[in-house]
This record gives C-alpha cells, structure tokens and sequence, in this order.
C-alpha cells in the first residue's frame, strides 16, 4: 500500500493506527502539518477503509 501496490504488510498494520491515533484522538493534524503530506493521509484513509480495520477500529464498542 505505501507504493501504491496492492500488497498489505504488516508495516500498513502497524503503522497507519499511530498516524490516525495522532489526527483523531490527540487532534494533532494541525501540529504535525498532516496537509503537507497527502500521500500520507490518502494511505491512511486507505487503510481505514479496509474492512477488517474498520471492525478493528470498533474496539471497544461504544454503546
């Protein structure tokens, strides 16, 4: 995925929830200047849209 391929590494799985965890929960996109890497985001977004991440990303429920 980081190329652009098609393959899925454990380094995407590894990598693209700390990126994520950064924008989302710790509201650092503005602080890390996420807008000058869009290739980066655009392969986070990718990742997140995997279903086995979404389900992931419910852990744990919010109810």
């Amino acid at each position: 995925m980081a190329d652009g391929g098609e393959e899925y590494t454990i380094a995407d799985i590894a990598t693209y929830p700390w990126v994520e965890g950064a924008r989302k929960f710790y509201g650092g996109a503005e602080v890390l200047d996420y807008k000058s890497f869009p290739n980066v985001m655009d392969w986070v977004d990718r990742g997140l849209a995997r279903p086995a991440a979404q389900k992931g990303m419910e852990i744990p429920r919010k109810e």
